[in-house]
């Protein structure tokens, strides 16, 4: 099959490089234009100064050698989706000065317009052979180049993406019965644990990974601040009113013996003479001393009888003061936060 889809290097873009070549200079590629050949397919030539209809141009967003023929060198650009309502026929590469250094023909292609109801990105990827590529400048303008999938693809490959997510000493947290040893292989988690609460260590990490605490706390008399209880009161006020001793007979006692006796009276002669002229001893008005005679030892009865007495006792109180007896068991209260609880792995290796 013969074939329809090449690329030439032009008779200016030949001349470029030669020079270079000889110099010791470079050639710089910075321009691809895209053209839709009027409406028809193209056959590119060495001849060509310019595309047959230009319809868009974009900055290149890669030069480089191909992997495996040296002598190739690879020129890509992307079009966004926002770019598009035109068809794609011809591709050409321009210098720095706008030269027209290589040009190509492509399968008819349509770059929708996003207003059409359509769009997406697309790659435009050029392959000219040259007979020494160290005479192309392969420098980019970083602000204008897009990655395309392969080159990430690439990137990602040669990278050990998974240490530089997630680096020896991370810690990491997972909603799901998860295993990261699983997930990441060539890695090694650690659990953290069960039922515990997250604490930050000291800014050194000298404390990392040290453990303590409780769920739950029993406190003892040296946990409260002294203290003591006092109480006091008053009982209510009652009125017992007048209370009556029982009725009971005590009979007749007799008083004890206490010896034969006599009791001395004293005192003075009266002023007043009676009728009969009557005055005792002595002188009217003077002192006078008489005992009574001794009667010998005797008794006295006396008889007491049945009788009662009546006390009153009155409205009164009664004041009343003292200490309250121990109460309490001891028993653990939970401290526990309000929480959320998810699996946490570190990594060790």
């Amino acid at each position: 099959m013969a074939v329809k889809y090449k690329s030439v290097v032009t008779t200016a873009g030949q001349a470029r490089i030669a020079a270079a070549m000889q110099g010791g200079t470079q050639v710089d590629i910075k321009t691809m234009v895209v053209g839709d050949g009027n409406g028809q397919p193209t056959t590119p030539s060495s001849s060509q100064t310019t595309l047959v209809h230009e319809v868009y141009r974009k900055a290149v967003n890669s030069v480089k050698v191909d992997k495996t023929h040296k002598n190739w060198l690879v020129t890509e650009v992307i079009i966004p989706a926002s770019a598009g309502g035109f068809w794609m026929r011809e591709l050409g590469l321009l210098a720095g000065d706008g030269t027209l250094l290589a040009v190509c023909n492509m399968a008819e292609t349509y770059k929708p317009a996003l207003e059409e109801g359509s769009g997406r990105t697309q790659t435009l990827r050029m392959v000219i052979a040259v007979s020494g590529s160290e005479a192309i400048a392969l420098t980019l303008d970083d602000s204008l180049v897009f990655a395309t999938e392969e080159y990430v693809n690439q990137q990602v490959a040669a990278r050990n993406v998974v240490d530089e997510i997630y680096p020896v000493g991370i810690v990491t947290w997972f909603a799901q019965n998860k295993n990261p040893n699983t997930l990441f292989p060539n890695t090694t988690w650690n659990s953290i644990g069960e039922n515990k609460t997250i604490r930050l260590a000291k800014a050194d990490g000298s404390d990392v990974f040290t453990s303590g605490g409780a769920d739950a706390v029993s406190l003892s008399v040296a946990n409260l601040p002294a203290h003591g209880h006092t109480f006091s009161g008053n009982t209510s006020t009652f009125d017992y009113g007048s209370k009556t001793t029982s009725n009971y007979d005590y009979g007749t006692k007799s008083t004890n013996s206490t010896g034969a006796h006599s009791h001395s009276i004293s005192g003075k002669h009266g002023s007043y003479v009676g009728p009969n002229n009557y005055v005792m001893d002595g002188a009217r008005g003077g002192d006078y001393s008489v005992n009574t005679s001794t009667t010998g030892e005797h008794l006295h009865t006396v008889a007491i009888g049945a009788h009662v007495h009546t006390v009153a006792i009155g409205a009164h109180t009664h004041t009343v003061s003292g200490t309250t007896a121990n109460t309490g068991s001891g028993t653990a209260m939970d401290i526990t936060n309000s929480f959320i609880k998810l699996m946490g792995w570190y990594r060790s290796a």
